[in-house]
């Protein structure tokens, strides 16, 4: 087994743009130079430019920008697509009960009410806060007065502010 040491010469740096294999002090030995092109394994002569940077940079520029702009597709679509959706799904995320029970309509105005993303003004909150309690107390409370209130209207005021 054979150890070579490897030094840099910094006095022939211009040579630094071939490799130069070691020569063999004994003549009687014979020598086959190879190197790879690509996965094939060639014969060469005993000096080879080292061609990687001037050759095939521009190459490697080309892969380096398609593989940066592949990641940054590959990052930001689902993240636009997401946004998308999500302002799609926010614009009808309230809709009418499809029956409409005091129940229903009582549920609808609470989960309004307590919905961060549904943005109501305070004055708006407390018309909610009003129209939910007329509603318990005309239809829960043990002297109730349902017969004369109608509460599709105000569900369907209520979806449109959330919606709105």
């Amino acid at each position: 087994m054979w150890i070579i040491e490897l030094s840099v010469d910094r006095q022939n740096s211009d040579k630094a743009k071939l490799f130069t294999f070691p020569s063999i002090t004994d003549k009687s030995t014979k020598v086959a130079y190879k190197r790879y092109e690509d996965a094939d394994l060639i014969e060469c002569s005993n000096q080879i430019p080292i061609t990687w940077i001037g050759t095939n940079f521009v190459k490697f520029i080309r892969y380096l920008f398609l593989a940066l702009t592949t990641f940054l597709v590959l990052l930001f679509v689902p993240k636009l697509h997401k946004k998308l959706s999500v302002k799609n799904t926010q614009k009808d995320e309230y809709t009418l009960p499809d029956e409409i029970t005091p129940f229903s309509v009582a549920t609808l105005l609470r989960n309004i009410a307590e919905d961060p993303k549904v943005k109501l003004t305070e004055q708006q909150q407390n018309e909610l806060n009003s129209e939910l309690q007329k509603i318990e107390k005309s239809f829960f409370s043990p002297d109730s007065q349902a017969d004369n209130m109608n509460i599709k209207p105000v569900a369907e005021q209520w979806v449109k502010i959330a919606n709105g």
